[in-house]
C-alpha cells in the first residue's frame, strides 16, 4: 500500500455492522483498517493538537468572550437557534474586522483575522466577564 493512501472502498468492503449495530471488521482488511486509525492519530496529534491551534483556539475564545461582553455579538445571536446557525468563523471575522480600529480589539484582529500567531498565549490571565450570568 502505497503511503499516506487510504483505500475506503477497501474498507467499506470489509466492513459489516452487526447486529447489536457495531461496525466489525474482516480480518483481510486488518492491515488496511490499521493504517487508517494510525494515519488518524498522526493527523490529529500534528495538525488538531498542535500547540498553535491551541493558542489560536484560546485568543478564538476569548474574543468571542469580549465581544459578547462589549455587545458586539448579541445573546440573541447565540441563544436563538436559526440565528446561530449564521454565527460562522466568516461573520465573527467581519464583526471583528469592524471594531479591529479600536485598541483593545487591535491586537486579537491581528491574530485572528491577519495570522499574526503568538509564541504564548498572552491572554491567560485576563478575563472577561460575561454580563447576565
Amino acid at each position: 500500500m502505497k503511503y499516506g493512501f487510504i483505500p475506503l472502498d477497501r474498507l467499506l468492503e470489509v466492513m459489516e455492522i452487526n447486529s447489536d449495530g457495531k461496525y466489525i471488521f474482516d480480518s483481510k482488511g486488518r492491515d488496511d483498517l490499521e493504517h487508517f486509525l494510525i494515519a488518524r492519530y498522526h493527523m490529529y496529534s500534528a495538525v488538531y493538537n498542535h500547540p498553535v491551534i491551541g493558542i489560536m483556539n484560546g485568543i478564538m475564545a476569548y474574543t468571542i468572550a469580549k465581544m459578547i461582553d462589549d455587545n458586539i455579538i448579541t445573546r440573541e445571536e447565540i441563544e436563538d437557534c436559526e440565528k446561530l446557525v449564521n454565527f460562522t468563523d466568516d461573520a465573527l471575522l467581519f464583526k471583528l474586522k469592524n471594531v479591529s480600529s479600536r485598541a483593545e480589539y487591535k491586537h486579537l484582529y491581528e491574530a485572528l483575522y491577519l495570522r499574526k500567531k503568538y509564541k504564548k498565549i498572552i491572554l491567560e490571565r485576563q478575563r472577561v466577564s460575561l454580563r447576565g450570568s
